[in-house]
């Protein structure tokens, strides 16, 4: 406490140092001055001693000027170097922190890897137990602020399974209406190999969709079954379910409704891949 009280006080005096020594200057002036007018009545102590002692007081007050400059400037020294310390202390600590961050993206891409992987393997048995061939094809597509991504896709066909496009508008295509229905389904367009024209017509009359879009179709189906998916709170919409084939009545709608009903829920891989989707990198659009 009482150690705490005299570096308080002597940074005060550091920091006020050159107040005080001009006080102390002025002070001796004048003692000076009094005693030269009163050196006639003051016997004792010759006009010599009083220049002697004055000497003396202003020597010493020098010198202290000296030694508080002296610690003022250790003072000062001392917190530069705490300072230092201090930068080079958050610098290290910034250094941690930022590999630290690294790591756990590092640890949080591949647990999203991993899960996008069962994933499609979920797909890939949902395909299975479907019946499906390799002129089919199982995609669901996450819904994200005005669009929709892709987080998962299966199918015999390396072509038909490879994803071209990440992303689709929610105002086109059959999954908007499957979006803003619930539901949607049709399996009788035209064949697209013998009706181009009309199967390209066909599917603009029933949705927005622009031609431009159209041409860059990979994988031309003739049957389509779309359904809403909803989230943990089973209140809003959170993807699509896309299972699509090539060829009319290529697919048992009624059976893929029933098991739908029966299967293991959606939800958690959902949940689980909606980071992946807010980071991923916008794939070229060059078809679905």
């Amino acid at each position: 406490m009482n150690r705490d009280k005299i570096k308080s006080f002597i940074d005060w005096v550091a920091d006020n140092f050159s107040g005080i020594a001009n006080l102390i200057f002025i002070v001796l002036t004048l003692l000076l001055t009094v005693v030269l007018e009163l050196k006639p009545s003051i016997p004792l102590i010759s006009f010599e001693q009083y220049k002697w002692y004055f000497t003396i007081l202003i020597s010493l007050l020098f010198i202290s000027i000296a030694v508080i400059s002296f610690i003022k400037d250790s003072n000062r020294f001392k917190k530069v170097k705490l300072l230092e310390k201090e930068i080079l202390d958050l610098k290290n600590d910034n250094i941690k922190i930022s590999n630290e961050k690294s790591n756990l993206e590092n640890e949080i891409e591949s647990l999203l890897i991993d899960t996008k992987e069962i994933f499609d393997s979920y797909l890939g048995f949902m395909s299975k137990s479907l019946q499906l061939d390799h002129n089919h094809r199982v995609s669901v597509y996450k819904h994200s602020i005005d669009k929709f991504m892709i987080i998962g896709r299966y199918s015999d066909n390396p072509k038909f399974k490879k994803i071209n496009r990440n992303q689709y508008p929610e105002n086109e295509g059959f999954i908007s209406i499957a979006w803003e229905k619930g539901e949607f389904m049709v399996d009788d367009l035209p064949d697209p190999q013998k009706e181009s024209e009309k199967y390209l017509e066909q599917i603009k009359s029933m949705c927005d969709i622009s031609d431009e879009v159209l041409s860059r179709i990979k994988m031309k189906s003739q049957s389509f079954y779309i359904k809403t998916l909803y989230g943990h709170d089973s209140m809003q919409p959170k993807a699509v379910l896309v299972i699509e084939g090539i060829g009319q009545k290529s697919l048992n709608i009624e059976n893929i409704k029933i098991y739908l009903k029966t299967a293991p829920s959606f939800v958690g891989f959902i949940e689980k891949l909606k980071v992946k989707i807010n980071n991923s990198n916008i794939a070229s659009e060059q078809g679905f």
